[in-house]
């Protein structure tokens, strides 16, 4: 059975893994925690620089892991980055980590922006920046400007940070928000009240090739760790078949202008349909959503809400037949 090492500071682990590779990452924690060095199964090692475990920001300062102070107490890793926040480092499983942060100040702190290996301009990775919105993730690769990518609902707050080690290796980590004890969880950030904890779990991945692989290893093939497998029933049922090659989807509001001129009391969605074959080819479904932010707020259902719309099912019957 092959063996993967982890060091931190003067507590050494041997933990038994079966991997394609048999890598070992090696963990620095002299004045923080950073990632030294990769192993190859020949036992080759490649000695990586600078390389911090993640970064993050508190009340809006860029703090990198390494530049903590570390010490052990009673069998644990103690971080502290600045004077209010500090955080427990344990190896939970292979290639697992679970970090503990605590404000240990007496006023609220924000948590935001945690990058596995940091968010280097030399590294892809994603964090959520820029002014607040419902969809302020964004992809950043080395030499290109950032994208914006949509996250699923429950991991807004993820962060993903990936960089090449040597012949051709790259390592790719994740940290998910988990657990919060004296605080408030918002969509990208967490307030953190004094003597409030927050949870952090650090998964990571060995891959080979482009920078694309190491996304695929843990969207695509792990699941974000969320799920052992996909229930993929509805997208394979017969009746279903058309979304299969649906790759273009227009939504819109109710209250959208391009939907509905509320000032001339007219339906502009034919306009809008023929925009879109002028600039990309038309979308595949058109999608309409009257509910938000409305459902809820009375006994109406959303059939309810759409009878209500301007001309009622009849005119959405007209708009459909146009």
């Amino acid at each position: 059975m092959k063996k993967y090492t982890i060091h931190l500071a003067a507590m050494s682990l041997l933990i038994p893994v079966h991997m394609l590779f048999a890598q070992a990452v090696k963990y620095n924690t002299g004045q923080g925690v950073g990632i030294s060095s990769v192993e190859n199964e020949s036992g080759q090692s490649s000695r990586l620089k600078n390389i911090p475990l993640f970064s993050m920001e508190i009340d809006g300062q860029y703090i990198l892991s390494s530049e903590g102070k570390t010490s052990m107490i009673a069998g644990e890793t103690l971080v502290r980055l600045n004077k209010d926040i500090m955080f427990k480092f344990n190896i939970t499983a292979p290639m697992q980590a679970r970090l503990i942060f605590r404000n240990t100040g007496k006023d609220t702190l924000t948590l935001e922006n945690v990058v596995p290996f940091g968010a280097d301009p030399e590294h892809v990775y994603i964090t959520g920046e820029g002014p607040w919105s419902l969809t302020r993730a964004k992809l950043y690769r080395p030499g290109y400007g950032p994208v914006n990518v949509i996250l699923p609902d429950n991991a807004w707050e993820l962060g993903y940070g990936s960089f090449e080690t040597a012949d051709g290796q790259s390592l790719a980590g994740l940290c998910r928000r988990t657990t919060l004890e004296g605080g408030q969880k918002h969509r990208y950030k967490t307030s953190l009240y004094p003597g409030g904890e927050i949870t952090y779990e650090f998964h990571f991945e060995i891959f080979g090739g482009e920078w694309q692989n190491g996304l695929k290893k843990i969207f695509h093939d792990n699941y974000l760790y969320d799920l052992e497998s996909f229930d993929n029933t509805l997208f394979e049922r017969d009746d279903l078949e058309w979304i299969r090659e649906a790759y273009i989807i227009g939504l819109n509001f109710a209250w959208d202008r391009e939907y509905y001129d509320r000032t001339h009391g007219i339906y502009t969605l034919r306009e809008y349909i023929d925009d879109s074959e002028e600039l990309f080819g038309g979308y595949d479904v058109y999608s309409l959503w009257p509910t938000w932010p409305r459902l809820g707020l009375d006994e109406r259902n959303q059939f309810d809400l759409f009878r209500d719309l301007p001309g009622g099912l009849p005119a959405l019957h007209q708009l459909t037949e146009n």
